[in-house]
């Protein structure tokens, strides 16, 4: 796990490792994930409902898991400075938003 490093009154920024599980087309998500590489999306933290942050996904690679769902991997930061950095480390989980639809949920590593 990355520490906690303050600089003024806010935490470092941190990346942190990422699985991510989108939903299908039929539960209102995409019809395939996105290609590899950069991918930016809206994140929301259940404890913070009302909160929204921008999140940047480094995409490694994608597959299927057992109950086959796309999976993707990779690393995922806030795309601000100013953003609370210290939920990628306190959170194990968030949902990500294209819009206002809710395309993926995501798994952190630390």
């Amino acid at each position: 796990m990355q520490p906690l490093l303050k600089y003024g009154n806010d935490i470092k920024p941190v990346t942190i490792t990422a699985t991510i599980e989108w939903l299908s087309a039929q539960e209102g998500g995409r019809q395939q994930p996105p290609a590899i590489g950069s991918y930016c999306a809206v994140a929301r933290f259940s404890l913070k409902p009302d909160e929204s942050w921008s999140v940047i996904f480094q995409l490694a690679f994608h597959l299927r898991n057992s109950h086959n769902r796309q999976i993707s991997r990779g690393t995922v930061r806030f795309l601000v400075e100013h953003a609370p950095h210290e939920y990628l480390l306190n959170y194990h989980s968030f949902d990500i938003y294209e819009g206002p639809h809710l395309v993926a949920h995501v798994f952190c590593s630390k």
